[in-house]
């Protein structure tokens, strides 16, 4: 299994369509072509790929935009076939690593309540719930 770092350069080649491909089945609410391209563009898009298909991805922002400042994670997901063996959790370690000494940066996230697989992965990881109601 590799772990690459998308570019744009991936807009145009065979990993666009399988991203496309990953986003509406695995999507709660599917981003569009636009959307996944803007990730890939003006965000870290990291994907493990394995035997030329891409198992998962996740999209991260590190900007002041988000809360005031730190990464947030835009978007997380691993094909199902892929589910269950570690992919999810391996790729959010790896993917934090690229940005060097994480421990005074804050990582934020939105997941839905009813998200359980993403919930448990994330606690994994040492996320905090929170419930902040909106401004």
């Amino acid at each position: 299994m590799e772990f690459i770092k998308l570019d744009k350069d991936t807009t145009t080649n065979q990993y666009f369509e399988q991203l496309v491909h990953l986003e509406q089945v695995c999507g709660l609410e599917p981003f569009s072509r636009e959307m996944l391209t803007e990730c890939i563009e003006a965000m870290d898009t990291y994907a493990f790929i394995d035997n030329g298909l891409i198992c998962g991805f996740v999209s991260i922002h590190s900007s002041a935009k988000y809360l005031g400042g730190g990464l947030y994670i835009v978007n997380l997901n691993v094909a199902p076939e892929f589910r269950h063996q570690g992919i999810g959790e391996k790729l959010m370690r790896t993917a934090l690593v690229q940005y060097g000494h994480l421990n005074d940066v804050v990582i934020t996230l939105d997941v839905t309540k009813t998200n359980s697989p993403a919930l448990r992965l994330y606690q994994k990881l040492g996320f905090q719930i929170t419930d902040l109601p909106s401004a």
